[in-house]
């Protein structure tokens, strides 16, 4: 086994070992493990469930998205906020991604300030509501229309994965291959996997049928990055570095 292998190795005990006792908590004891990530304890790592159905296979539906925002086609006005909540908490636990209740009914500005101490449950709602529900969002005193939702969904799941939510690199992986770049859903799916989360297997062999040697090439070489950035929690930087370049 390699030194880089072996790093892998460490990385994925530790999600393993979270992830066991992210499932056998209640919601409380979930949000309390989600604050404890903040200081950067190891216990703030929630793998998720793997995505069942084919939600995460359908992004490109994305219910509720910019698409549909009454701003860019004279809509026909605000959402039922009960429905959203109803719609996202379902889609949520879809992808593999719930949070508490309470999160649901958060505004824009509560969000924001916990994903700025990398609450894991604050940067998962936000990924999934500007990507998916970006038309509510819209009539929230907070909202910056200056911001690409897009943009923004992927910038709170990559966040969120480096705050230990490994299972988010596997949504991300989708919202590239949806956007058209293929080279960074490919290492978004590579991190997964080597992060022992394979719930893309399936997808992802029809999504990459088609990459080329050097797209291929380019992808490993992100993925390194991407997982060097993803065990900053565990090890130095020095060392995973290192690690991964031998």
């Amino acid at each position: 086994m390699t030194s880089a292998r072996k790093t892998v190795g460490l990385i994925g005990a530790a999600a393993a070992l979270a992830a066991a006792a992210w499932f056998g908590s209640d919601p409380a004891t979930q949000q309390a493990a989600a604050a404890s990530s903040t200081r950067g304890a190891a216990e703030g790592v929630a793998a998720g469930a793997p995505a069942r159905g084919d939600a995460g296979d359908r992004l490109s539906s994305r219910p509720g998205s910019s698409l549909d925002s009454p701003f860019a086609r004279g809509g026909a006005g605000r959402p039922d906020p009960e429905q959203m909540i109803q719609e996202r908490a379902a889609l949520m636990k879809q992808l593999g991604l719930a949070t508490p209740p309470e999160y649901d009914r958060m505004s824009l500005a509560q969000l924001k300030e916990k994903a700025r101490a990398k609450d894991i449950f604050a940067l998962l709602q936000l990924g999934v509501q500007y990507q998916y529900q970006n038309n509510g969002l819209e009539f929230d005193p907070d909202y910056d229309f200056g911001k690409d939702p897009q943009l923004e969904s992927k910038r709170y799941l990559t966040e969120a994965v480096n705050a230990g939510h490994i299972h988010a690199s596997t949504i991300l992986a989708k919202q590239y291959a949806e956007s058209g770049d293929t080279v960074e859903a490919y290492a978004w799916n590579t991190l997964a996997e080597r992060l022992w989360d394979t719930s893309n297997k399936e997808w992802s062999k029809t999504a990459f049928a088609g990459v080329t040697p050097e797209q291929r090439m380019r992808g490993e070489q992100r993925a390194n990055e991407l997982f060097i950035a993803a065990s900053q929690r565990f090890l130095p930087a020095s060392q995973v570095a290192s690690e991964t370049d031998k």
